[in-house]
């Protein structure tokens, strides 16, 4: 996704998250999953949360609204398949739709190049309903988590 011009007049773009950025992404998580881990189970340390940012950092796209930081995506690539591994707004800019079109834009991109998808949800965390509206089905179950995949059948 490069950039995206909506009705309203908002303008959706994604770029490359810098290490000026790694401060910002942090507080994003916690603002984000702390709730959800939390009822997990999981009693993350600010150190924790940042080795978490900082694990794969080369995949994370920040996501701006109108030039404003308001979301990321990391997804890691690989040969066969593609992970989603986050896709966080900040609170202020959640149930807005900009998480269904940036996963919609993902699997078109993954469809295009006969790619699945992969992702892990916590059992807590509501994002599992969008998932599976957007025909991601649960392929295992953990402990904490569903491991989900997408991959369209009909050709």
């Amino acid at each position: 996704m490069s950039r995206h011009r909506e009705q309203t007049g908002h303008s959706l773009s994604a770029r490359k998250a810098q290490r000026d950025d790694t401060d910002w992404l942090v507080q994003l998580r916690i603002a984000t999953m702390s709730e959800y881990l939390t009822a997990s189970g999981e009693h993350l340390t600010m150190r924790d949360h940042r080795a978490r940012v900082l694990q794969d950092f080369n995949c994370i796209s920040i996501i701006e609204l109108n030039g404003k930081r308001v979301g990321m995506m990391k997804v890691v690539k690989y040969p066969s398949y593609q992970e989603l591994v986050q896709i966080q707004f900040s609170p202020s800019h959640q149930n807005q739709g900009l998480g269904t079109r940036l996963l919609k834009q993902m699997i078109d991109a993954a469809e295009r190049a006969d790619k699945a998808i992969a992702l892990s949800v916590l059992k807590v965390n509501p994002a599992k309903r969008l998932y599976e509206r957007l025909g991601f089905e649960v392929i295992e179950e953990g402990t904490h988590s569903y491991h989900m995949h997408f991959r369209r059948t009909d050709s």
